[in-house]
């Protein structure tokens, strides 16, 4: 029924008996309901829609405001930091996650830990060198200090060498004598025979 005949009041003659008062008493009750129907059928605006829009601006995206990955997240880590570095969800395919996704599992074979794993010590790595007034971010920090590790398994693990870099770095250390001197600490664990197996 359209609302032109909705409003439209009936005569006496078109609506005889019972019937017809039926008529009446639905017409009424569908009136009664327009006010309180129609504004759901309207565009939205109003206070609620501005409220929604601003804390969805506030809120934005979610993969880069994670400060851990834990393991009962379904994004994979090379997603959560390569979101983080771009301020913006990304897929899944971009080139961004794809490169480190390369670089997390080349990681992951030299330490011997688990990609999330590495992914959360850079991060935390990340934040504090940040503390200390050094801008390094943990993409770079996972590539940097794999290139340290030997072309074997290192001894210690990611979370371990990343501390050694912070000390050195939090001493003053540059960032260049610092990698050198991991590197030299990595060729005598190797030459020492302090492999894992």
């Amino acid at each position: 029924m359209s609302l032109a005949k909705l409003f439209q009041l009936p005569t006496s003659a078109s609506m005889p008996g019972r019937e017809g008062a039926l008529r009446l008493a639905t017409r009424v009750t569908m009136l009664a309901l327009v006010p309180v129907l129609m504004p759901g059928c309207e565009e939205a605006s109003g206070p609620d829609v501005a409220r929604t829009a601003a804390e969805q601006a506030t809120k934005g995206p979610e993969l880069p405001r994670l400060k851990w990955l834990d393991a009962h997240n379904r994004n994979t880590p090379e997603r959560w930091l390569a979101s983080r570095e771009a301020k913006v969800d990304l897929d899944e395919n971009d080139p961004a996650v794809l490169d480190l996704h390369i670089k997390l599992n080349e990681a992951a074979q030299r330490f011997g830990d688990a990609t999330r794993m590495i992914a959360n010590r850079a991060v935390q790595l990340e934040e504090m060198l940040a503390e200390e007034g050094i801008s390094e971010h943990a993409p770079e920090l996972i590539e940097t200090l794999s290139s340290t590790a030997t072309a074997l398994r290192q001894r210690e693990g990611f979370g371990s060498l990343s501390q050694h870099y912070f000390n050195l770095r939090k001493q003053g250390v540059g960032r260049e004598v610092a990698l050198e001197q991991l590197k030299k600490a990595s060729v005598l664990l190797r030459t020492n025979g302090s492999l894992r197996g």
